[in-house]
């Protein structure tokens, strides 16, 4: 169907918090390349995990891109409205 865009599942993980400030995020894409090896990352939510995806061939190399994300990492207890 013209204009209709499927995505695969995706996720992000984030290697440095920023010291939560907002910040631009490189993007750099990691392929995953069976359901196993997806549900291992998805569990543990780490660069290790990815990490030990690629060391095992069950993921692609880093690929770098030009893309950029813009978001605020919030600790625990953190507002987006800033202190109260």
């Amino acid at each position: 169907m013209p204009g209709v865009w499927h995505y695969r599942p995706h996720s992000h993980i984030l290697i440095d918090d920023e010291s939560f400030q907002s910040a631009w995020w490189p993007v750099v894409v990691v392929g995953v390349k069976n359901r196993p090896a997806w549900n291992k990352i998805v569990a543990t939510k780490s660069e290790t995990a990815v990490q030990a995806c690629q060391a095992a061939g069950d993921c692609t190399p880093d690929v770098p891109t030009n893309t950029f994300l813009f978001f605020q990492v919030l600790g625990p207890g953190m507002s987006p409205q800033g202190p109260g």
